[in-house]
């Protein structure tokens, strides 16, 4: 939308607006991340997919817009953002005039992304029908300049919707929006459906000024002008009736409709606005994400010379496992930035590098601490005292989810996703001394009733998955690591807290090689690499459904070489990682199964294999040192005789133990 509009046709009276209840507005404006109190207006629980969910219609109606918005460009990349979840057909309405005539209960769900200046198109009939499909049950997007439709009607339009376009005079001191360009949505409310789990984007596009209206919202996502520092919603949802309204200004060409969180966001929201659950996009109702601790532990640039045909190569294996997000147990970064003016020089770089990274390859990610988001591993008082730094630098450029305990916040966090709880903790807690200095790897106090409490109030979850950088299960075969532990390992609070609550899985890093330990009804997974150092990386991927988690390991050989890569201080890899022709063609090679069943009476760990079979947790401390000097053994998930079989086709140091 431009700030010079069109001439509009003269408007026809407006027919009285009803009487409103005592609704308040639930448009108070809050401080970025920040969220609001779940159950807010406009939220309803998911109907959720199931085993063999129906494909629900959904109808895009255009047709007509400002001539500064392209709805011929813009309808197929929307169509195609929505039609991306493979439960919703998605159709598409172009001539407004016969919608009036469409017999839309034959839909779930409909998308305005239209702005009309003919007060008789689409007309009475058709704004009557609308009101009609949402207040009896029916669900409504509307996309950027829809906000502006059906001016004719516009009190009965803002019931309906929430907040409409002020029109194309503003009053004094008002904008229709930012100037187009780049700026950051800032989610809200991670509770609701629709924006559970997302973190902050960037975007390029209009920041909305110009909305106005009463009517009771649940903002979901704001942004902050440029013009007056304010925030403005970019996303809200409402309940007119029975139905079920997502309003999003976002989207105003197709470059910025093509922005991924952009589309998911609608996408996510259609789906909700459909009765579908936006996370279970799969027929059977699964879904997956991955685990990948440890990546990278290096500073490094994007893209990074001598390193990023291999980096792109594990992500877009990554990528093609298809995750809805990817849960990194820390070690980003190198980190040892030992002085504020470090900090404030290196980590608006190296996190950028990163998160660029991970966005150039389509994933969305969970990001918990580790010992190098906060400088290495040990602490003595100099490097203590910068501790707060780190962690306000973590937290302002992860964008992590800001609902942990005071003083926590984007560095202990929880999320739903579909059927899952996920927490990560932040394991770096301050203390008086000990062997690690003034840090200590614990959950205690103020984090451990968080996490109590965040665990009680989420019972209802199917499965519960925690995440934090350090294992508290031992002894550990490490790889390139200091080895360091959660102090009191099985009689800790935290592992104590995770068996009291059912507990599922634990996840973290920190030693560079894959070591599984089930105790206790939980099942701790410490994996990961360390690229440029060690010579092989991997990654867990989890398959999620209602009754059980399906887990499988992958492993790839990824080789250093080269002079030193430069970092702060004296710990440095090598200047080149290489995926070498013959790994790419075996590509990531499965090392470890494992099964959490449900589906009984009580919870099972079955079809091990590999790396979660108990004959391979090591007995005793094992440290293997980097840049080949040695290696952790192999492990493959395949049985004895086709080892035998596939003998000739491994590279010469395939040492493989079978299962």
């Amino acid at each position: 939308m431009s700030s010079t509009l069109p001439a509009r046709p003269a408007r026809p009276a407006r027919p009285a607006r009803p009487a409103r209840g005592a609704a308040r507005v639930l448009l108070a404006w809050v401080a970025a991340g920040v969220l609001l109190a779940s159950g807010s207006a406009g939220q309803r629980a998911p109907t959720p997919a199931g085993p063999g969910a129906r494909t629900k219609r959904v109808l895009i109606i255009t047709g007509e817009d400002y001539p500064g918005h392209h709805w011929r460009e813009t309808t197929p990349v929307l169509k195609a953002a929505i039609a991306a979840d493979p439960r919703l057909q998605v159709e598409v309405l172009h001539e407004l005039d016969t919608l009036g005539r469409r017999d839309l209960r034959a839909y779930a769900a409909v998308v305005l992304h239209f702005k009309n200046y003919d007060p008789e198109v689409p007309g009475r009939a058709a704004f009557d029908s609308l009101r009609s499909f949402v207040e009896g049950g029916g669900g409504m997007v509307l996309v950027h300049f829809a906000c502006g439709a059906f001016e004719e009607y516009r009190g009965e339009f803002e019931e309906l919707v929430g907040r409409v376009w002020m029109g194309a005079e503003p009053p004094p001191g008002r904008a229709q929006h930012d100037p187009y360009g780049p700026f950051r949505v800032h989610p809200t409310d991670v509770d609701h459906p629709v924006t559970r789990g997302l973190a902050a984007f960037e975007t390029t596009d209009e920041l909305y000024t110009c909305l106005e209206g009463d009517a009771s919202i649940g903002v979901l996502a704001e942004a902050v002008s440029k013009r007056d520092g304010e925030p403005y919603p970019m996303a809200f949802a409402l309940q007119p009736g029975e139905g079920r309204v997502f309003h999003c200004t976002l989207g105003h060409d197709s470059a910025a409709l093509r922005n991924e969180r952009v589309g998911e966001l609608y996408r996510r929201a259609t789906a909700w606005a459909a009765g579908l659950d936006p996370d279970r996009a799969n027929a059977d109702g699964s879904w997956t994400f991955v685990s990948m601790p440890d990546f990278l532990n290096v500073d490094t640039d994007y893209p990074q010379s001598g390193w990023e045909p291999a980096l792109t190569y594990i992500l877009e294996a990554v990528r093609a496992e298809a995750p809805e997000f990817v849960a990194v147990a820390g070690d980003l970064v190198m980190g040892r930035w030992w002085s504020e003016e470090l900090i404030a020089e290196h980590a608006p770089r190296r996190y950028g590098a990163w998160t660029e990274r991970m966005k150039a390859h389509g994933l969305r990610y969970y990001t918990a601490l580790g010992d190098h988001e906060i400088g290495d591993n040990p602490w003595p008082p100099e490097r203590a005292a910068l501790v707060p730094h780190f962690k306000a630098a973590f937290r302002d450029h992860l964008g992590m989810p800001r609902n942990g305990p005071p003083g926590m916040e984007g560095t202990a966090f929880w999320w739903r996703h579909a059927n899952a709880l996920f927490v990560a903790v932040d394991v770096f807690e301050p203390t008086d001394g000990g062997p690690q200095g003034r840090i200590n790897a614990q959950v205690t106090g103020a984090q451990l009733a968080w996490l109590r409490d965040v665990l009680a109030r989420n019972a209802d979850a199917r499965h519960k998955i925690v995440m934090g950088h350090t294992p508290i299960l031992g002894p550990l075969r490490q790889w390139s690591s200091s080895g360091l532990m959660l102090d009191g390992g099985r009689d800790s609070p935290l592992w104590r807290t995770m068996v009291e609550h059912g507990v599922d899985l634990y996840l973290c890093g920190e030693v560079h090689a894959i070591n599984c330990h089930r105790r206790d009804g939980v099942q701790q997974i410490a994996h990961g690499g360390l690229l440029g150092y060690n010579t092989r990386t991997n990654y867990l991927v989890c398959r999620v459904l209602e009754d059980r988690l399906e887990l499988e390991l992958k492993e790839i050989d990824a080789l250093p070489s080269g002079e030193k890569l430069w970092q702060v201080g004296a710990n440095r890899p090598l200047e080149h990682v290489t995926i070498s022709p013959e790994a790419r063609a075996r590509g990531f090679v499965t090392v470890g199964r494992l099964v959490i069943d449900k589906r009984g009476e009580s919870k099972a760990f079955t079809d091990a294999a590999g790396w979660f079979l108990p004959q391979h947790e090591p007995r005793q401390r094992e440290a293997y040192r980097p840049f080949g000097a040695n290696a952790p053994p192999r492990v493959t998930t395949k049985p004895p005789s086709q080892q035998r079989e596939d003998s000739g086709k491994e590279s010469p140091h395939e040492d493989r133990i079978p299962h």
